[in-house]
């Protein structure tokens, strides 16, 4: 199916399908697949290869019952789609072929957010300031090629003498939800609280831009996990990840 039939589908899922929402946005280059029950669409399956993001999951699964997750799977290891994210209650179903890690996905509401937007040293990350920065080792992986950043891109950072410290961003947004993620500290500057600072002024930001704040990381990451939810941040859903191939 053409993945704009499934908008009015990934619109009820909720702040949930912004991964997929922003897939859809992408017109990746491969059909999407839809799971049935008579007429009722009940699951969907967006390949997101071509979507930009090396850190992104190749395919993204939204489904309402354990049988049609079981259909859109099966046909997902036929076309060896690589890596797959999908809500965790189907996770048995992989469990049996495949390592899966689990990822958490948190929603914040606006009375939560405690800082004030201009109150830190948090900056918007253009991709001319990074060509002016110092880019540690540690963080090469999350920016990648800086040449490749596109204009505009939501980056958020504290740089302190020309070298980046702290560092989030935001590319993954539709017209009400945001999700921040790839939240990073340099290991020499952890224990100051410079990952909450970021996390707490772009959530404020993005409350001002009418986009509801939410965060994507891997449960095994208890630093994270607590940075979260010191923030105000809530456990909205889990997903599994797992590697298909």
């Amino acid at each position: 199916m053409e993945n704009l039939h499934f908008k009015h589908y990934l619109s009820a899922v909720g702040a949930a399908g912004v991964f997929s929402r922003w897939v859809v946005t992408q017109r990746p280059s491969e059909k999407s697949l839809g799971a049935f029950s008579g007429s009722r669409l009940v699951g969907v399956a967006i390949p997101g290869p071509s979507i930009g993001l090396p850190q992104a999951a190749s395919c993204w699964v939204f489904t309402d019952s354990a049988e049609a997750f079981s259909c859109l799977l099966n046909q997902l290891r036929q076309a060896r789609v690589g890596s797959l994210s999908f809500p965790l209650p189907y996770m048995d179903c992989v469990a049996r072929h495949n390592d899966v890690s689990i990822d958490r996905f948190y929603v914040m509401g606006q009375s939560q957010i405690k800082t004030k937007l201009g109150a830190s040293e948090v900056e918007h990350l253009s991709r001319r300031r990074f060509e002016n920065l110092t880019i540690p080792d540690e963080m090469t992986r999350l920016v990648g090629c800086i040449d490749s950043i596109p204009e505009g891109f939501p980056y958020y950072g504290i740089v302190r003498k020309n070298e980046i410290v702290a560092l989030a961003e935001t590319g993954v947004r539709d017209t009400e939800v945001a999700a921040i993620q790839q939240v990073f500290t340099l290991s020499s500057a952890r224990g100051q609280g410079f990952g909450r600072t970021v996390v707490e002024y772009v959530a404020l930001d993005l409350l001002k831009d009418g986009l509801l704040p939410t965060y994507f990381t891997a449960e095994l990451n208890r630093e994270s996990v607590s940075l979260a939810e010191s923030a105000g941040f809530e456990l909205d859903s889990r997903w599994g990840y797992t590697d298909l191939n």
